[in-house]
């Protein structure tokens, strides 16, 4: 009876960390030297948002981290301690759609990438803000982000076009579908393509998909047995 039970929940075990991981990453920064500011330091009031586009399956997905990869210069990676994030939806030009969830995440995890800008004068780094816990239904959703942190008069943030290199879901790369919003120009949810040309930025989020329904009745089916056989074992 205990061996049943133990492999019971070494299957469902087994189940829930094949589903885990990334579900959306746009692609690689493209090293083209191409991006826009999205820095949020106390000397820009009033930063840029850029976001960018993915597609949520039939079945739904929980998310649980956002990253962005952003190109940063004047300041050390712990200088990056403020990372504001949104989920928008129905965006379209001149619009910004629906906020569908936001916040800001202190001491993001920073992670060097190994790729730089502006021969080597801009470092790229993950930033990360873990521990979300967004269950989105089908749908298209937009991605978007600023970050911040120590006042540094100095410092450059910017996140890097890409054209869909190591990309997962949907769309990767040059779907024609970012915006950015704010700034001193001031941008008010401007296609990215009137900027930079084609392309989409290097941003992804990570989760876990809804089974589906009859994933579930499996699952319960499974559990079931096991525990009706228990129970005639008694």
């Amino acid at each position: 009876m205990k061996f049943r039970l133990l492999v019971m929940l070494a299957g469902s075990s087994v189940l829930c960390s094949s589903a885990f991981g990334q579900l959306w990453y746009s692609g690689d920064y493209a090293g083209n030297d191409i991006a826009l500011s999205v820095k949020a330091f106390p000397d820009e009031p009033n930063p840029e948002m850029v976001y960018d586009n993915f597609t949520v399956g039939a079945s739904g997905w929980n998310i649980s981290s956002a990253f962005e990869n952003v190109l940063f210069a004047g300041g050390e990676p712990s200088d990056l301690s403020i990372y504001n994030w949104e989920i928008r939806s129905g965006m379209s030009a001149g619009s910004g759609g629906t906020l569908v969830a936001s916040g800001t995440s202190h001491n993001p995890t920073v992670i060097a990438t190994g790729r730089t800008a502006l021969g080597g004068a801009l470092t790229e780094y993950t930033v990360t803000a873990t521990g979300l816990d967004i269950n989105l239904s089908a749908g298209t959703y937009w991605l978007g982000g600023d970050f911040g942190g120590q006042p540094l008069p100095a410092a450059s943030v910017y996140i890097g076009l890409t054209h869909g290199a190591n990309g997962v879901g949907s769309p990767i790369g040059d779907a024609g579908t970012a915006y950015v919003n704010g700034g001193n120009h001031p941008w008010n949810w401007q296609p990215t393509s009137d900027l930079v040309g084609p392309g989409g930025f290097s941003m992804g989020v990570d989760g876990t998909p809804v089974p589906e329904p009859s994933t579930f009745v499996a699952l319960i089916g499974f559990g079931g047995l096991l525990a009706c056989r228990r129970r005639i074992n008694k």
